[in-house]
């Protein structure tokens, strides 16, 4: 892997922990039960499945809309998880 490469992931690593630790200490600050959490996060995935990506051809808009939806899902996942974790 080149060093550009490994800077870029990582930064995205950054930016992702980051976002889920504030969705995270969000969601405890509005006493966020899981339940409600899931639900929230049900409807932010589905407005992901409706993302169009206009000027890209549709045959590439489909896999990026694939790949856009799956790295939603597992970001909301990784938010669900942090929120059910005990608070330190």
């Amino acid at each position: 892997m080149s060093e550009e490469k490994i800077e870029s992931e990582t930064r995205l690593m950054m930016i992702e922990n980051f976002l889920s630790i504030l969705f995270t200490t969000m969601y405890r600050q509005q006493s966020f039960s899981p339940e409600t959490i899931k639900e929230l996060h049900s409807k932010l995935l589905e407005q992901t499945r409706r993302e169009t990506f206009p000027g890209i051809d549709p045959s590439m808009s489909d896999h990026i809309s694939a790949e856009y939806e799956k790295h939603v899902q597992r970001f909301l996942d990784s938010v669900e998880q942090k929120a059910s974790a005990p608070k330190d």
